[in-house]
């Protein structure tokens, strides 16, 4: 280690500023827009929704406020997770959860340095390791303080900045250009499906409420005065489902069979359709025979067809799943904080009528090409694993040597 360089604390340097725990009810659909912990990725702040709050003109909440340039750190969950305000996020407010970083004096530290330096697999190693909690982690700003640092002069810290914002401008626009191939595939995915069912030429068009014998929702149960249980009937959520129509086991809850005899219009059969309509909308799947007996929340509907339905499960499922009802349920989710559809709404969506024959013939077709776009994304997603692992070892060797007033190459 150099004499420029001395081992102290993270908090000896650096201040940190936690969020404020705003409420769901708090929620608008403009004015500060919610740092959230799903907002902050390592290295970026993903915009996935829109939730913001009305900030009051009292004193006390303009220590919330976020500015262009501040860094904040994840607190739960995926502790650790660190990445800068840009000009595009603003107007926006820490919530709970969430904090932001800054230097004490940038005589010392400049924050641009501090970026990098907790961008570094090592603090990401420490966060982990410092992390509390069963269910999920949650790390402390005081855990974070006692972090180890060597902080060299700032002539250096502006060497090594200079040195990481070229390189990560190079590898940052390889990884958009990715992030762009991955959702070009997704668009082309749903385009190919709708000219598929074009081609395919359907007899005509009903609404899903025509169809279907049941359209309902699930309740939660705690609002009943019911409590969830460890062990025994299974309680469906939106988690509880992933991505592709699967079920998702270990996200299960579970109420005893009082709670569910009370939900009657929620017990789920084999064959009945879910799709969620709360928070991430159209996640589908399709009831089997090993899931029930099973009830849900409210925020997944239940659609039951009929056993003379002109449609089958399987045919419905797979038009969610090709994103052929993906306009309508955007403009439907749209203009909310939290994106959420009625079951008229649901029951609005107009279905395209085709022979068993063509249903089945989109059913194959859209597995074979759900297969294809699976593996491209695979492959993009791995293209980007290896982009990220390469800024963890451009950051681990400049800060390794760094001690040792060398730079990486």
């Amino acid at each position: 280690m150099s004499s420029s360089a001395k081992k102290t604390y993270l908090g000896d340097y650096v201040d940190f500023q936690n969020g404020y725990a705003f409420k769901s009810s708090d929620y608008t659909d403009k004015g500060h827009y919610l740092i959230r912990i799903k907002n902050v990725q390592q290295g970026f702040i993903e915009i996935n929704d829109d939730c913001f709050v009305n900030i009051p003109s009292d004193a006390k909440f303009e220590k919330f406020k976020l500015k262009n340039g501040d860094i904040v750190v994840s607190l739960t969950g995926n502790v650790g997770r660190i990445a800068r305000i840009k000009d595009v996020h603003l107007p926006a407010v820490l919530n709970q959860r969430v904090a932001s970083v800054a230097p004490k004096s940038e005589k010392v530290l400049s924050p641009e340095y501090l970026y990098y330096l907790l961008r570094t697999p090592e603090f990401l190693e420490f966060a982990i390791d410092s992390g509390k909690g069963a269910a999920q982690q949650n790390i402390s700003t005081s855990d974070m303080e006692t972090y180890q640092v060597s902080i060299p002069s700032l002539e250096k810290q502006t060497e090594i900045v200079e040195k990481l914002d070229s390189a990560f401008a190079e590898i940052d626009s390889v990884g958009e250009s990715i992030t762009n191939r991955i959702k070009n595939a997704s668009e082309l995915f749903a385009e190919i499906c709708l000219m598929k069912t074009n081609d395919l030429n359907p007899t005509g068009f009903k609404s899903l409420k025509e169809i279907a014998s049941v359209i309902t929702k699930g309740t939660t149960p705690t609002s009943l005065g019911y409590r969830f249980t460890s062990s025994g009937i299974n309680f469906l959520k939106v988690e509880s489902l992933d991505e592709n129509g699967a079920f998702i086991e270990n996200k299960f809850a579970f109420i005893d069979s009082v709670c569910h005899e009370s939900l009657k219009r929620s017990q789920l059969m084999e064959n009945d359709v879910l799709v969620s309509i709360a928070g991430a909308l159209g996640r589908t799947a399709i009831v089997t025979a090993d899931v029930c007996p099973a009830n849900v929340n409210q925020a997944l509907s239940l659609i039951r067809l009929p056993k003379d339905s002109e449609i089958s499960p399987k045919f419905l499922i797979a038009l969610f799943q090709s994103g052929y009802f993906r306009t309508d349920l955007d403009r439907m989710g749209a203009g909310a904080a939290q994106q959420n559809l009625s079951l008229a709404q649901i029951g609005s969506l107009k279905v395209p009528i085709f022979p068993e024959s063509k249903q089945n013939e989109f059913i194959d077709f859209l597995y074979n090409l759900s297969g294809l776009i699976t593996d491209l994304k695979a492959q993009l997603e791995y293209q980007y694993l290896l982009k990220s692992e390469l800024q963890k070892s451009i950051l681990a060797k400049t800060f390794l040597h760094s001690t040792d007033s060398e730079l990486v190459a």
